[in-house]
């Protein structure tokens, strides 16, 4: 995340802190968005499924 030294040494621990909170945050959030899509077409196909063809 903080790759540079510099970048690193500038905003000290509690900003590397911070910004690895936020990346951890949006990791979270893209997870949580991937498996409520995922269920949700889960759940679409098995209602598909469940319906006779007319």
């Amino acid at each position: 995340m903080l790759e540079s030294p510099s970048l690193a040494a500038a905003l000290g621990r509690r900003g590397h802190e911070l910004v690895r909170h936020r990346s951890w945050s949006r990791v979270v959030e893209g997870l949580v968005a991937h498996y409520k899509e995922a269920i949700a077409s889960r759940a679409l196909r098995r209602s598909e499924a469940e319906t006779p063809a007319a």
